[in-house]
């Protein structure tokens, strides 16, 4: 038996050894992460222009190709400002998204990637995506319904059915005011319809042939915030209304104010729910506060706190918004 202070040694040798392997295993587990994080800072970035470089002549030869697919093309769709922009898609191979409609050469690019039939619908998975400034999103839909309308091809967003059904309401046929919530196929803008698109079950009560009119019986602020809008903070403010309603209106259904006597994207309130005489709707308002003009470089935040346009004349009791209906666009062809 070995004496005391000989196994005192061993067990602390022992220690030792143990601790000298955990601190190398350590050591190396990290320098190990140490370089791959390196690595991931050293790795490129994704390069979007070689990638449109290589994509773009793909579609463009499958369009040439006899027997595409019908859907294939060069589409139009709104920016939900005042500017179009051009969608090149070719399902099963890839879809390029650019500014302006003049060319697929111009503009800046906004989306890329593949794009796939899924239960009837054209899905589209980004390989990249622009940034969006907050006030103004990509306003093209990752899964699109394919809509013949007459003779016009759309691609409608799946969570856009109700956009597109306001603007046929207001604006009837016409393919500028049809393409909110929806890409037009190139071309096709002056082919002729006839009565309502055929949009899917869901959506169909969203289109009226006579309009109805809802008066707001109360107005609630529901949220209230300074936000960064790109070029200046402004001011969002979300409404919840409430309105008399009748038979015919659904939840999910857009309407827009009644003395407006054009499409207008921004004028519009959201039906979120229908009860036996009533409904309620969600409304945002972005605006700027009072003194823009003093304001637009360097935003004040005390100015922040006075009442904007939206808090003084935002919706009111007693205010009227209309479903619209082809009857009523049909008055204002009359006109």
């Amino acid at each position: 038996m070995l004496p005391l202070s000989r196994r005192a040694v061993l067990v602390w040798s022992v220690l030792l050894l143990v601790v000298s392997i955990a601190v190398v295993f350590a050591s190396v587990v990290h320098s190990r992460r140490a370089g791959e994080t390196v690595l991931a800072q050293v790795r490129p970035p994704f390069d979007a222009a070689a990638a449109e470089y290589q994509l773009r002549p793909r579609l463009e030869q499958a369009l040439l190709r006899a027997g595409h697919d019908e859907w294939s093309g060069v589409y139009t769709y709104w920016d939900g400002e005042n500017s179009s922009r051009t969608l090149l898609l070719v399902p099963g191979s890839g879809f390029i998204a650019r500014q302006n409609s003049e060319g697929l050469g111009e503009g800046d690019l906004l989306r890329l990637g593949s794009a796939q039939w899924r239960d009837g619908r054209i899905e589209l998975h980004d390989d990249y995506v622009a940034p969006a400034w907050p006030l103004l999103p990509q306003t093209l839909s990752s899964s699109l319904i394919p809509l013949r309308w007459g003779e016009r091809r759309y691609l409608v967003g799946a969570d856009q059915l109700a956009r597109f059904a306001r603007a046929v309401n207001f604006s009837g046929s016409e393919a500028y005011a049809a393409q909110n919530g929806a890409a037009l196929r190139r071309g096709d803008e002056t082919r002729p319809v006839s009565g309502l698109p055929p949009l899917p079950a869901a959506a169909q009560a969203y289109l009226r042939s006579q309009p109805l009119l809802l008066h707001v019986t109360s107005v609630d602020i529901v949220h209230n915030e300074i936000i960064d809008g790109g070029f200046q903070d402004v001011r969002r403010i979300d409404y919840r209304l409430t309105l008399s309603a009748g038979d015919g209106i659904v939840a999910g259904m857009q309407l827009q104010r009644d003395f407006s006597s054009v499409f207008d994207a921004a004028e519009f309130i959201t039906i979120e729910q229908v009860d036996a005489n009533a409904a309620t709707a969600a409304y945002s308002d972005i605006v700027t506060p009072v003194g823009f003009l003093e304001t637009r470089f360097r935003p004040d935040p005390a100015r922040m706190d006075r009442p904007t346009r939206a808090e003084l004349h935002g919706p009111r009791i007693g205010d009227v918004w209309s479903t619209g209906g082809s009857a009523l666009v049909a008055m204002r062809v009359r006109r």
